[in-house]
């Protein structure tokens, strides 16, 4: 099962077959209407369009995969609008850019952003755009292969990809989309804050995973992979501040325990929208 981030107060989660839209604010939710793939593995992302109002799903179902990567590229694309008398599942018949999508995405101002591969072995990094309100995709050139911890991240407002320069340093390296049709990119390093640093460099590193929220500061949290007595229950750190929070869950034992957050929001926006 895979959560998608939260987008103006909705979430989405679920497998194809039975995707959940769920508001919690209201604590209600909706089942949409079942995606027909086979076998073919799926891809669903929610995105929101402030001038209309408008939310929207997106499915793209994937081919299936011919390399060792086990990445298929995009084959077949469906929209459904939420809160309309037609909820259905509407194919997109456009010509799009051949990629295989990956989990991980953003909505910015109506526009949704998501990870992809590229190139004739699917093995180079891309992102895709998707206008909430066109319905269009294009896809965005990045200035060199994103590393596997490299996180999507909001930053003043535009897209940015956010990794560590060394993973061991403290140093945070950012690159920030300035303009998406010339695939122009500025670049930013931060130094983390003391405590977060010494999170990064301590004997535990290799169980901490950091992720990003959609703060306009990019918001760094730092979330452990295992339950443990020794381990916060997370680190935010802000970026743009210099700021850096710990949280503490008590009861954990001395066992190592698997532990995931699938999507981590600070910014949740009390919607009321009726599902």
């Amino acid at each position: 099962m895979t959560i998608s981030p939260s987008v103006h107060g909705l979430i989405c989660y679920g497998p194809p077959s039975s995707l959940v839209i769920y508001n919690p604010c209201t604590r209600r939710s909706i089942t949409l209407p079942k995606i027909k793939a086979g076998r073919r593995a799926i891809n669903q992302y929610i995105g929101y369009d402030p001038l209309d109002g408008n939310y929207k799903v997106v499915c793209i179902t994937r081919g299936m995969p011919m390399l060792r990567n086990r990445r298929g590229l995009a084959e077949e694309i469906q929209v459904l609008t939420l809160g309309t008398r037609d909820s259905s599942w509407r194919m997109i018949h456009d010509i799009i850019p051949p990629h295989s999508p990956v989990s991980e995405e953003l909505c910015i101002n109506g526009v949704l952003y998501y990870r992809a591969f590229i190139g004739t072995k699917l093995n180079e990094s891309a992102i895709m755009s998707f206008d909430v309100r066109s319905e269009k995709f294009d896809l965005i050139k990045v200035p060199c292969n994103f590393r596997s911890f490299s996180k999507l991240a909001k930053y003043e407002g535009k897209l940015a990809v956010i990794f560590y320069e060394k993973k061991t340093s403290g140093i945070i390296g950012l690159w920030i989309l300035e303009d998406a049709s010339n695939g122009e990119w500025s670049k930013k390093t931060f130094a983390l804050p003391n405590l977060a640093a010494s999170s990064t460099n301590s004997r535990i590193l290799k169980l901490q995973k950091f992720r990003t929220t959609d703060a306009d500061t990019c918001e760094i949290i730092f979330t452990p992979s295992y339950a443990h007595s020794s381990l916060s229950s997370a680190i935010y750190c802000d970026l743009k501040e210099n700021k850096v929070r710990k949280f503490v869950k008590e009861g954990w034992t001395e066992n190592y325990l698997p532990c995931n957050a699938d999507s981590v929001s600070s910014t949740q926006v009390e919607n009321v929208m009726f599902l």
